[in-house]
């Protein structure tokens, strides 16, 4: 211990250095030492849709407002009061063509009647008297004739056997007719009555109006059938089968599945007018008797309408997500990624119909995987479409 102070002080840092790193060089070589394990590459889990060839008729949806066929803001034809209203007759009743609305004060238009119908018998009496005449001046004439060889231009003879007179008479006798027909439908028009099977929408008038030709009484709307206008791409119409019917209905009436709750109506023509915002075409559709569907259609309703193309035969069916902007899809084929350019023969909203483009063994890719790869390996987890 003497001899080990007796040193100098870098030589006792030297060898107790020495003596760690001996230490130091056992413990790290008489440690175990980690087995290296080979590293396992796990192919990504995707899901797949099968593909087949079918026979199916596209379709896309579109939308539009509902609007009545007819709609008219009904009016009297006559001036006068009202003098009773129909208990019925309140907005929102249906009403068949005929039915009585409201009645207005007739006595007035009665009297007038009774005037005319006079006026129609003096007229009558008048005509018959000129035709007595007219008979006596024949005589007169057919006597005169024999007794003179004197011969009449037609002019005189119309004269002498008062052809004027009795055509007056005739004109009278019509013109009173004419009166008499007239005060005959003011009474009938004293009835106010439903144009057409139809709703009324608003009511303006109450007992003791005075109402004339420009009062709107009523505004009533068909109620037989309703219109809705739908646009459609201009390049869809050669597509679009018009005799084929059409759905109409909202995403909040369709079941679980299908559209079994959604109505059937009918395309009546394509408009001769593009719509002027984006020039789409538009199609006039007709709904049948929509009081009586359920659910409901009312008059301002915004209503989904699925179109029905003409069937394509033996094609691809794909909902229209998976398809790019390029025409392609990418698909798994022996659990390897593929891109497929395709042939879309028609492309809707929901889905697309591809005729050509696929090989044996693939199935649509519906995964998202973010940026890949063809030929990238995967595991399937397939469904059937």
């Amino acid at each position: 211990m003497k001899r080990l102070r007796q040193l100098p002080n870098s030589l006792i840092f030297i060898i107790i250095l020495a003596l760690a790193l001996i230490i130091a060089y056992i413990i790290i070589e008489t440690a175990p030492k980690p087995e290296r394990k080979a590293t396992v590459v796990k192919e990504r889990l995707v899901e797949v849709i099968e593909l087949k060839r079918s026979d199916s008729r596209p379709s896309w949806l579109g939308g539009g407002e509902v609007t009545a066929s007819q709609q008219v803001a009904l009016s009297s034809q006559i001036s006068g009061t009202i003098v009773s209203i129909d208990p019925l007759a309140i907005p929102g009743a249906h009403l068949p063509q005929g039915a009585l609305l409201a009645q207005l004060d007739l006595q007035d238009f009665k009297l007038q009647r009774i005037q005319k119908e006079a006026a129609v018998i003096q007229a009558q009496s008048d005509l018959d008297i000129e035709l007595g005449q007219g008979r006596v001046a024949l005589q007169d004439y057919k006597r005169s004739k024999k007794s003179s060889r004197i011969q009449s231009n037609p002019q005189d003879k119309a004269l002498v056997l008062r052809e004027p007179q009795k055509n007056a008479k005739q004109a009278a006798l019509l013109k009173a007719q004419a009166d008499l027909d007239s005060a005959q439908l003011n009474v009938q028009r004293t009835h106010v009555k439903m144009p057409f099977n139809g709703q009324i929408l608003s009511r303006s008038l109450s007992i003791g109006s005075q109402v004339n030709t420009s009062t709107v009484l009523f505004n009533i709307a068909d109620s037989d059938e309703y219109w809705l206008q739908v646009k459609v791409a201009k390049q869809l119409l050669p597509l679009l089968d018009l005799q084929h019917e059409v759905l109409i209905g909202k995403a909040s009436w369709a079941g679980q599945v299908g559209e079994s709750d959604w109505h059937s109506a009918k395309i009546l023509h394509v408009l001769p007018q593009v719509d002027l915002a984006d020039r789409q075409a538009k199609l006039l559709i007709a709904i049948d008797k929509p009081l009586s569907l359920s659910p409901s259609i009312l008059i301002g309703d915004y209503l989904d309408v699925r179109l029905f193309a003409h069937a394509l035969a033996d094609s691809y069916k794909v909902p229209s997500q998976y398809l790019s902007n390029e025409n392609s899809v990418w698909v798994v084929n022996d659990e390897k990624l593929y891109k497929r350019n395709v042939e879309v023969q028609f492309e809707g909203r929901e889905f697309v119909w591809i005729s050509s483009g696929f090989e044996t063994g693939d199935t649509l890719l519906t995964s998202k995987l973010g940026t890949i790869t063809e030929g990238t390996a995967v595991r399937l987890n397939k469904r059937v479409n």
